[in-house]
């Protein structure tokens, strides 16, 4: 009686299949179980129930968003504005402080915009650091924003015909749990030495800002919204008098974020 002999690659590769065709099917009844949030934070100790189908970022913003599903841009504001007072009643906010490390966590530059006409004057936007400005190349480096009361920054941008006129997006674009939203566009007309605000508070995160260069009344703004939710104050903002006043001249869904815009400098 002859015997049947499988090849030793067939088998593992069967062997592989089957492996892999459980892995499927346990997984696919995991993300199907309910979720009982009681239980798990019980369990746990977790202050938001686990959600199998998230993905890492979208599970660390609903951690931080539980249990109202978002975090509220008026309290934000409130506590924002509760540091600023204490600072200014001398609680100690200004105290001296010594560097301790960690020396192998880098900043995240979000922007760059250099003056037209002098190259060595060039102004750094931060992630969660505000903006800086260098007149001698990048070879130091002053801080204008930190009198602020936020400091994420996504874009910065100068007008072309008057490079004193500095524009800064607050709220880091780079889409992640880690993202701190900001309050909407502040504008400088002395090079950085002071802010006012100039709307588009609720756009949470903006992206990029574009002055026309040949109309400095003309400027536009890429603004994001929300991260991990759903609001109209999203798309392509247009300000016909320099920031003072500001249109909604493109917008898709209010979930459709608008992350850069370019101009065309012939047809504008």
């Amino acid at each position: 009686m002859s015997r049947i002999r499988f090849p030793f690659p067939l088998a593992l590769a069967l062997l592989l299949a089957l492996a892999v065709l459980w892995l499927l099917v346990d997984s696919a009844s995991y993300e199907k179980a309910p979720v009982d949030a009681g239980k798990i934070q019980e369990d746990t100790g977790l202050a938001a129930p686990r959600d199998p189908s998230a993905r890492p970022n979208e599970w660390f913003w609903r951690q931080r968003a539980w249990p109202h599903g978002d975090i509220k841009q008026e309290a934000y504001k409130l506590v924002l504005e509760q540091v600023r007072r204490k600072e200014q009643e001398g609680f100690g906010l200004r105290a001296s402080w010594t560097y301790a490390g960690a020396g192998n966590i880098g900043a995240r530059v979000t922007d760059l915009a250099v003056h037209p006409s002098d190259h060595d004057i060039v102004y750094a936007a931060m992630a969660s650091g505000g903006v800086f400005r260098s007149v001698d190349g990048g070879e130091s480096w002053t801080p204008l924003f930190d009198d602020q009361a936020v400091l994420p920054v996504g874009a910065i941008a100068l007008d072309p015909q008057d490079p004193d006129v500095v524009y800064v997006g607050t709220g880091e674009a780079n889409a992640g749990s880690f993202s701190f939203f900001g309050l909407g566009v502040f504008k400088s007309s002395d090079a950085g030495l002071s802010w006012r605000s100039v709307g588009l508070e609720e756009s949470r995160y903006i992206g990029r800002i574009v002055v026309d260069p040949t109309d400095g009344q003309r400027v536009y703004v890429a603004a994001t919204g929300k991260l991990f939710g759903t609001n109209p104050e999203r798309g392509v903002y247009r300000s016909l008098d320099a920031g003072e006043t500001w249109d909604l001249v493109h917008s898709v869904t209010d979930s459709t974020a608008c992350i850069d815009l370019a101009l065309d400098p012939i047809g504008r």
